[in-house]
């Protein structure tokens, strides 16, 4: 009698448990490194926008003390002096009797109207103001400028100096 032949296996459609294993381990690889690199980008978008809005409350400021010198009146006081001080003092274009200063590490305004005397800084906590220097411009009509310097630090450990 002759040999039995030997039979192949059957196949069967599927996966087997290593090759199950293997891919969900590869795609988890993948999923944590693609959730690794949005992370970061959604930090990166925050640490971003406080930049921005400190960036933004300093240039108000600024643009604000700049109308406010160029549309109101300046003390004689100060335009006669001749040489750079740390504050300014003027009416502005409401008649309020307004200072801006240095005070501490914010540039501060005071604002004296018929209402009664406010006085609060106008610079985001996060701005320190290193230097503020108002200088009167020689001329047929009062005018002064004025520099600044400081830097921003943000909670990230993110800072920038400015001037």
């Amino acid at each position: 009698m002759a040999p039995k032949p030997l039979r192949r296996r059957e196949r069967h459609d599927g996966f087997t448990l290593i090759e199950l294993l293997v891919s969900i381990g590869l795609f988890s690889v993948v999923v944590i490194i693609v959730a690794g690199a949005i992370s970061s980008v959604i930090n990166a978008n925050k640490q971003a926008q406080v930049v921005t809005s400190v960036v933004n409350n300093l240039n108000f400021t600024l643009e604000s003390m700049t109308r406010a010198i160029k549309t109101g009146e300046m003390s004689d006081s100060f335009l006669s002096a001749g040489v750079c001080a740390e504050s300014i003092s003027l009416t502005d274009a409401m008649g309020r009797d307004v200072t801006y200063s240095k005070d501490g590490d914010s540039i501060n305004l005071i604002v004296v109207s018929p209402s009664g005397t406010s006085d609060a800084p106008i610079t985001a906590p996060e701005i320190v103001i290193e230097n503020l220097q108002f200088c009167p411009l020689a001329g047929s009509q009062p005018a002064a400028f004025f520099t600044v310097s400081g830097s921003m630090t943000l909670a990230g450990g993110i800072g920038t100096d400015f001037h």
